[in-house]
């Protein structure tokens, strides 16, 4: 019986060893939250944000260009040893810097950068700005060929000679393909404008057609403009393109159109104005761009500035958004007291538990070697971890549990729509602690079961050999 004591006190250090282990080498606290973002949920984003004209009413179909596309957006936190001690030891203002490079940072990124969303985002710009172009070349034709009593019947005039919607976003989408062509030597204003006559031009030969076809009607705009006339008006076109992309610096000193991702930009620019604009008591107040004026009031000598990407400018630009609206007053010093509180009682728990298994193992060990009595009194090391951490230790414990329990209620009852989008994974090396005070217990009472024989074995041959020695 004393041997299988001691095998038990093996195990008994065993186990002890997984619990230290898993506190030592892995974190307090890890989770991975991820949100799906329905279509809808996309459609919603950019609705009423792609106006190109201020007409209040969104230019893009949005729900055509989403398609049913879903995005599936991650968080990973985790409190591992060495960012409890910075939380515990860091100055205030070092704790949010932390903060945002471990949380915000992070989402920001997996955000702007998802794949799908870029997509989406890429083609809805390209639809807006094909939008735009398109209705900029129509209202100048209808400026060119119509009086200006004539022009509210310019739409039908257009359509009549076959300049319609779908001819122009076909004619636009040479513009729009210069502006945006993989090779940076073919992305010149020179190129765009090149396009830009042969839209011109085009519309030109159209309105030939319909005076052909329809003389009476058209027959004043027959046309007869040769290109070398357009391209007489290169340099003009060409002078105007350039003033406007620089206005966002979108082109540089030697006419090449810089990325696209500017383009982007704009459109994230609208989202985060109105949502700064939303949270601020001034709402007439002209709010300065938050994301644009990294393009427009770069310096021009600034060509590390310029050449920033999306994901940095978004990133900016969202940490002034919660600088200004929600780490504000006293805010940020009662989240960096918090962190610093989590991080200071977040050691002094692993330290507790610790030293709790570290003792265990230390009393198996001894008994090992003992002769007389190789049993561990259990009442103590029970009543310590079951009173003063038991609580501790389900809560944690409890975390295992939640992604579980949410699947299996999620099959036979509906959860509410916000949170059927949302998916948990917890992780704790108090869950491990748990597991190992879990077996523990179970464990426990076979060892009792033994060493209780054990003891009474012992008293018995204690007894005996007292009467020998009396007799």
């Amino acid at each position: 019986m004393k041997l299988i004591l001691r095998i038990f006190n093996l195990i008994l250090i065993g186990l002890s060893a997984i619990a230290i282990s898993f506190i030592a080498f892995t974190p307090l606290f890890k989770s991975h939250i991820s949100y799906t973002m329905g279509s809808n949920d996309i459609c919603e984003v950019f609705k009423g944000k792609l106006d190109t004209d201020s007409d209040g009413k969104d230019d893009v179909d949005i729900e055509k260009v989403v398609n049913g596309r879903s995005v599936v957006i991650d968080l990973d936190i985790k409190l591992d040893n060495e960012k409890l001690k910075f939380y515990r030891d860091a100055e205030s203002d070092k704790r949010i810097d932390k903060l945002y490079e471990d949380i915000f940072d992070p989402l920001i990124k997996d955000i702007v950068e998802d794949e799908t969303l870029k997509d989406i985002v890429k083609e809805l710009a390209e639809t807006m700005a094909k939008k735009a172009a398109s209705k900029s070349i129509k209202q100048a034709i209808i400026d060119h060929f119509l009086e200006s009593d004539d022009k509210d019947k310019g739409e039908a005039f257009l359509e009549g000679a076959g300049v319609t919607n779908e001819f122009m976003e076909n004619q636009i989408g040479h513009i729009f393909d210069a502006m945006t062509d993989e090779n940076p030597e073919n992305r010149t204003i020179d190129k765009v404008a090149d396009a830009i006559i042969d839209v011109l031009v085009a519309t030109d030969e159209q309105f030939k057609k319909a005076a052909a076809s329809n003389p009476e009607e058209y027959g004043d705009y027959a046309g007869g403009t040769d290109r070398s006339e357009f391209e007489g008006k290169k340099t003009e076109i060409s002078e105007e393109l350039t003033e406007t992309l620089e206005q966002f610096n979108l082109v540089d000193e030697e006419g090449n159109i810089t990325d696209i991702d500017t383009a982007l930009a704009i459109i994230v620019d609208k989202m985060m104005n109105e949502a700064g604009s939303s949270s601020s008591s001034n709402s007439d107040e002209e709010k300065e761009s938050i994301v644009l004026r990294h393009y427009a009031d770069a310096p021009e000598d600034d060509t590390e500035e310029k050449q920033k990407s999306l994901t940095e400018v978004v990133t900016e630009a969202v940490k002034k958004m919660i600088n200004e609206n929600i780490l504000k007053g006293d805010t940020a010093k009662t989240i960096s007291d918090i962190l610093g509180m989590i991080g200071k009682y977040g050691i002094y728990v692993e330290i507790a538990f610790g030293v709790m298994w570290g003792l265990l193992a230390v009393f198996a060990l001894l008994k090992i070697f003992s002769k007389k009595k190789p049993y561990v009194y259990m009442g103590f090391f029970w009543w310590f971890a079951i009173v003063l951490f038991g609580l501790i230790e389900v809560v944690f414990g409890a975390l295992l549990f939640v992604n579980p329990i949410l699947k299996i209620v999620g099959k036979s009852v509906e959860l509410p729509a916000l949170l059927s989008k949302f998916g948990f994974s917890f992780y704790s090396n108090l869950s491990v602690v748990w597991i190992c005070n879990t077996v523990l217990f179970f464990f426990s009472i076979a060892y009792a079961i033994i060493a209780h024989k054990v003891k009474v074995d012992y008293k018995v041959e204690k007894r005996a050999a007292k009467a020998v020695k009396e007799a």
